[in-house]
């Protein structure tokens, strides 16, 4: 009942997001300022080609040996020409911890620098691991690299205990865009994680990883094939066996999910209601105060 009620208050106080078209893995590097052009420039891309929210993902290992900034280069100020345009790109903040020991664990449970992100993304490298972070990880996100072979394959009762925790699986089709053998692998591997989950708790990302230093013009070049637009990546669910339906959830209400799930992670806790002051409700959902100021003024007082 709790989580129930916790999901439809966010539902009035975040923007819609049900039709908007998500991408929650943009890589970047927490410190180095050069990466900021090209941040930009991917960002421009992404709402050229029809994204509404991306999240811009920080990567840190276990036992996070260096403060991580929640808030690095966010918002992202886009060109003047996008930021004129009718469609406003979301950004919201994430870091992706590669997991490789179970000691490592502690700093998700325990890393208040961590909870301060949007979203939580994990890596599990051991079947280990990966049934941590399904069964008490308080995570959003299991991410594998699923263009290569996986060290392990993950079972059906552990994702399903995932599932039941609102957590969600991630398939970043990047690299299988430009490597047949990545492809090969980023094929088998989505089947099987699509059997194990039933379709459900699945959401496509783009990461544009760095490549090798191959030079600046082909190393553009190749971050620009490695994005495609979200009716394009939405349509990949069909080779694997999704309706349509769930191809689109793939791309919008999934990653929706994900984000409500770690505004609720970082608001509330212990509790079905979230109290939040009056100028932290979005222009698009004032109606919300006008309804309420409503109510308060037909309500009538007791006497005592």
């Amino acid at each position: 009942f709790g989580a129930r009620s916790n999901v439809c208050l966010s539902d009035c106080l975040l923007p819609d997001l049900v039709s908007m078209w998500h991408d929650l893995c943009v890589p970047v590097s927490g410190s180095a300022d050069a990466d900021l052009k090209s941040l930009r420039q991917r960002l421009q891309t992404l709402q050229t080609l029809g994204y509404d929210v991306v999240a811009i993902s920080q990567e840190a290992q276990g036992r996070i040996s260096q403060p991580v900034n929640p808030h690095v280069r966010l918002p992202v100020h886009l060109s003047h020409e996008h930021e004129g345009s009718s469609r406003k790109l979301q950004q919201l903040s994430r870091v992706t911890v590669q997991l490789s020991d179970p000691a490592e664990c502690h700093a998700l449970v325990n890393g208040t620098q961590l909870q301060a992100f949007d979203i939580i993304a994990a890596v599990p490298t051991t079947d280990k691991l990966f049934a941590q972070c399904c069964e008490r990880l308080d995570v959003d996100i299991i991410s594998m690299d699923i263009s290569a072979r996986l060290p392990f394959f993950p079972k059906i009762p552990q994702a399903s205990q995932a599932i039941e925790r609102g957590i969600y699986f991630e398939l970043n089709y990047s690299r299988a865009l430009t490597d047949a053998t990545a492809r090969r692998y980023f094929i088998s591997n989505a089947l099987h994680l699509v059997r194990v989950t039933k379709g459900r708790h699945l959401i496509f990302s783009g990461a544009v990883r760095k490549n090798r230093p191959v030079g600046v013009l082909r190393t553009k070049a190749l971050a620009v094939m490695q994005l495609r637009a979200p009716h394009d990546v939405a349509n990949l669910g069909r080779l694997f066996g999704l309706s349509q339906e769930q191809c689109k959830a793939m791309m919008t209400t999934n990653p929706r999910a994900v984000s409500i799930r770690g505004r609720m992670r970082r608001h509330v806790h212990k509790s079905v209601v979230e109290v939040l002051p009056t100028d932290a409700v979005p222009p698009g959902q004032s109606w919300v105060l006008t309804q309420v100021g409503e109510r308060s003024a037909d309500a009538q007082v007791l006497p005592s």
